[in-house]
This record gives C-alpha cells, structure tokens and sequence, in this order.
C-alpha cells in the first residue's frame, strides 16, 4: 500500500510521523487542487493572481517531493517501498529529465513556462496516484459495497456539479446556476441522458470534458476504475476489496475478479476509440451547432464525445436537437448516415447488455475460435504428414492389415 511501514508494524515514533506525513499530504492535496481549479476555472477575473497560483503550486510540488523522500527514510525495507511506488519516482525522473533537458536543448518554452507546465502536470499525476491509493484503502475498508458505490457515486457528483458552475465551463452570457450544474452532473454520472440546457451551446469545451468523464466514471463505475488503475501499477486487492468489487461486477469467483476488471476496463476504451475512429468521417463533413462545417479537431472532440455517451448509454449529444442535427438544415442530417445504425446502435446494444454479459460472450467466443483452430490443425496434420518410412515397406500384408483392408475397401 501507499504507506509501506503499514505492514511491517513500526513502533510508536515512527507511526506518528506518518501520521503528520498523511496529515501535511493531505493539506498540501487539497492546496493543489484549490491553485489549478482558480487558475483553469476561471477566465480573466481570478481572486489570486496567475504568479501567486505558480508560487503555490511551486511548494505544493516540493512538499510532494520531500514526502516521498522522507517515507524512503522512514521505511524499514527502503528498495521494497520503492518498487512499491515506483510510479511517483518515476514521475520524479521524468519531470527532472523534461526540465534539465529544457533548459539544455529546449528553445519552444522559456525554461520559466515549461517548469510551470512540469510542476502542474507533476500535480495532477500525483493526486490522481493519491486519489486511486485512497480508493483501493476504501475497497479495503470492510465497508459494504452497496455503500461504497452510493458514496461514490454522490461524490462524483458533487465534484462534477462543483466543477461545472465555475466560470470557464460555460460560455460567456450563460445563465447557469448551482442547481442547473447539479442536476446535470448527476445525470452526466447516472447515463440519464436528461439536460436542463444545450450540452453543446452552454458548455466550454472544459465544460464538456467535465461531463464527458462523468458519463465515463458513471457508466464503469469510479470504485472499478481506480481499482483497476491500482492494479495496473502494480497494486494488490485485499480479500475484502476483492470481495467489494466482485459484488460490484455481479461475480463470486475471486480468482476471476481481476481478469473481469481489466476485461471491462479494456473493452470499454478498445469499443469507444473504435467508434470514435469510425464515426469520425461523419462528423468531418457535418456543421457544428453555430451553422459552421466542423474542423478536423472539433470532428474528432465530437467523435469521441458521441462515442462515449453511446457506449455508456449517457443520451448526451454536442447538438442542441440530438442526433436530429441537419433535418431542415441545408445539410446532411445525422440520421441519414450510415453511422447511425452502423457504429452507435451497436455501441448503444454493447454497452446495454452489460459487463458480465458481454465477458460471458467474449469466454463463448474465444472457446468457440479455440476448438476451430485445433480443429483445423488438427485437419491440416492428418492431411499432410508424411507416412513413416516403416509403414511403407513392401512386406506382404499380414492377417490384420488383410481385415482392415477389406473394412476399408482400399489397399
């Protein structure tokens, strides 16, 4: 786990100063995400001024660093807990690499703007390692499931409405308020598909982000993903985590709870970039919801954004009339496009029949290829090995061979 002395029962002294590390962690976590949400939040009118914001964020960055170096100290088996969270001190030498080779090679960036970007980038890779490290200590808590994925499900939408009322997610002149931004968080995180005001119309392109990784994190599920992002780096399920998430995924079988996890995980991004790709032609040559033909970034932001919501069930579209866009419009509509039923009913289809169904399908699946392949190696064999040269003597044939001729009817 994130903290390693955990295991390895420290005494008294070491256990408080883990204590004040998680506390200063803490606080430092929820600094960070103060600094990037006024700096990105807003447009022009921040409280805090943008050198005030780097400056923070400048210590933020520090604290982070000295954490991890501190708990090396504290560790009683230091190479232990650095495999165990390789993942921060590989974000350490990137983002020294990134920087010294910047100020050596680099001549894009003042070396004063690409270390604002390395430190905010450092930033957010960081809180997300915390945040998924927190998620799993709740999967290890004992708590039960059902509350879990209420809980989660209620901050997630608490976040997203939080988010969605700052300034810089609506266009400016938007009339937007509190209940407004709630109301669609939670349906962004419910795949509800019901909207108070155009998706498109209203919302910033970081507003739409905003929405669009709520129907992501609602349609898998923000217990499964961070999960399955712990899992990824290299983190072990408990049995009761195991339990928490096999309860969630509708299985009992825990040696099967990590496959069917990264299995969701997978298919979920493979069947989305895959309609992304395939629904990208279609928008190139559609109009946005100004009346203007999209670019080739607006295109693929659409591509996937549709894709997304299709696959999660969501109903949120980028047009204000749905996939009614064009009828009337001196263009093409949507409807009229081979897409429609060709790439999002099929998603629509995948992602309603559910995770465990569609693993089901895939273990039908891959068996049914598996016994055709043997099938067809075995086929191939039989009809193209050679006879031994023992069997293709000239002896004359005997009393069994003459019976098996005769049943057979050949010599």
């Amino acid at each position: 786990m994130d903290d390693l002395l955990a295991p390895y029962s420290p005494d008294r002294r070491t256990r408080s100063r883990l204590a004040v590390l998680n506390v200063i962690l803490a606080a430092a976590g929820i600094v960070a995400v103060a600094a990037l949400v006024l700096e990105y939040g807003f447009r022009d009118d921040r409280p805090i001024a943008l050198h005030w914001l780097h400056l923070t964020q400048s210590i933020v960055l520090a604290v982070f660093v000295a954490d991890r170096l501190f708990r090396i100290f504290l560790a009683s088996n230091r190479l232990q807990y650095v495999r165990e969270n390789w993942t921060d001190f590989a974000l350490m030498g990137v983002a020294g690499i990134v920087l010294i080779g910047n100020a050596r090679y680099g001549d894009v960036l003042s070396a004063g703007a690409m270390y604002v970007i390395v430190t905010q980038v450092y930033i957010l890779a960081t809180l997300i390692i915390r945040g998924v490290n927190v998620n799993l200590r709740f999967a290890d808590s004992g708590i039960h499931p059902a509350r879990l994925l209420v809980g989660s499900f209620l901050l997630l939408c608490l976040i997203g409405s939080g988010l969605l009322i700052l300034p810089a997610s609506t266009v400016e002149g938007a009339r937007f308020w509190y209940n407004d931004a709630l109301f669609t968080a939670t349906s962004a995180t419910c795949v509800t598909g019901l909207a108070v005001t155009g998706t498109g119309s209203t919302f910033t392109p970081f507003g739409q982000t905003v929405i669009l990784m709520l129907i992501q994190l609602g349609g898998l599920g923000i217990m499964l993903f961070g999960t399955v992002m712990a899992m990824m780096v290299g983190k072990m399920l408990s049995m009761k985590g195991a339990d928490a998430l096999g309860q969630m995924l509708s299985t009992n079988q825990i040696g099967q709870i990590a496959r069917v996890a990264r299995f969701v995980v997978i298919v979920t991004l493979a069947a989305e970039l895959l309609g992304a790709v395939l629904l990208f032609p279609m928008f190139i040559q559609a109009n946005g919801n100004n009346g203007v033909a999209l670019t080739t970034p607006q295109a693929m932001w659409y591509s996937l954004f549709h894709s997304v919501s299709a696959f999660c069930n969501a109903g949120f579209s980028l047009y204000d009339n749905n996939m009614m866009a064009g009828v009337g419009e001196g263009w093409v509509a949507l409807r009229d496009r081979w897409q429609m039923l060709g790439v999002i009913a099929p998603l629509i289809i995948m992602g309603g029949l559910g995770f465990p169904v569609l693993h089901d399908l895939g273990r039908w699946f891959g068996a049914l290829i598996g016994r055709a392949r043997r099938a067809m190696r075995g086929k191939w064999s039989m009809d193209f090995s050679p006879l031994p040269r023992s069997r293709q003597s000239s002896r004359p044939p005997t009393a069994a061979s003459s019976n098996r001729i005769g049943i057979t009817g050949r010599r």
